[in-house]
């Protein structure tokens, strides 16, 4: 129901009234999913249940995916929760997240995202305009798997990086051996559906891989199982797979 909807609105209603009308849409389509059977741990709604998409489980009223969520606990718990004044870079983020770290006063919080006029900043991440040790924590989801310069980019994120911070990652994998796009070439749309999973991705990631790159960029790095520390993760349409990568300088 939620797809077929989406593309109806989509359809009759110009993007740009779609874009500045978004929550009051969400409002809308959440009436059908309004329950008392789990919760959201982004934007707090009760819901019957989540949103079952193609990416996983999706909430009807902020749109998080089972990342966010999970994301934004840790953040809220572990880091944030000590008051610490802090400045964040947040690659890509998720509209209803950065909507909630923002409201933290206590933080330096920076959005960018190159392709987004909408972010605060439109940096290239293989050539980050900012000084050398910018940032206690930064946060690149999804983002990595866009890049053909993945290595360049985490050299910078490194450099950007304060002593003693924080760089939080995730991508997409798959089991096997690392798949990418060569450098000097670009594939089709259909080609790197079929080999990455969506049109504008450049490889998928084995995790050993990603590890030894997040590392030869010299970072330490801890592979953190959050969900499994969230008390009936179940209910809350979270997905054990979703491993939060913790790299440190």
């Amino acid at each position: 129901m939620y797809q077929t909807l989406k593309s109806i609105v989509f359809w009759i209603v110009p993007r740009q009234i779609i874009l500045r009308f978004e929550q009051q849409f969400r409002s809308l389509v959440t009436l059908f999913y309004k329950g008392k059977q789990t919760r959201c741990l982004l934007c707090e709604v009760h819901l019957r249940k989540f949103i079952d998409h193609k990416t996983g489980k999706l909430c009807p009223n902020c749109g998080s995916l089972s990342r966010s969520r999970i994301l934004w606990h840790f953040l809220n718990q572990q880091i944030f929760s000590k008051k610490e004044p802090l400045r964040v870079l947040h690659f890509s983020a998720q509209k209803y997240l950065a909507k909630k770290i923002r409201a933290l006063k206590h933080l330096q919080y920076t959005t960018t995202d190159y392709e987004s006029d909408v972010c605060d900043q439109q940096y290239d991440i293989t050539q980050i305009a900012c000084a050398d040790q910018s940032f206690d924590l930064i946060i690149c989801y999804h983002v990595l798997e866009h890049i053909k310069e993945d290595q360049k980019a985490l050299q910078e994120l490194y450099r950007i990086l304060k002593p003693g911070g924080m760089l939080l990652l995730q991508v997409p994998f798959h089991n096997q051996k690392t798949i990418e796009e060569p450098f000097n070439e670009v594939f089709s749309e259909a080609k790197r559906t079929q080999l990455f999973g969506q049109k504008d991705h450049v490889r998928i990631y084995s995790k050993a891989d990603f590890k030894q790159r997040i590392k030869a960029a010299g970072f330490q790095l801890e592979v953190l199982n959050y969900v499994s520390k969230i008390e009936g993760f179940r209910n809350f349409g979270l997905e054990p797979s979703d491993h939060i990568f913790i790299a440190t300088k």
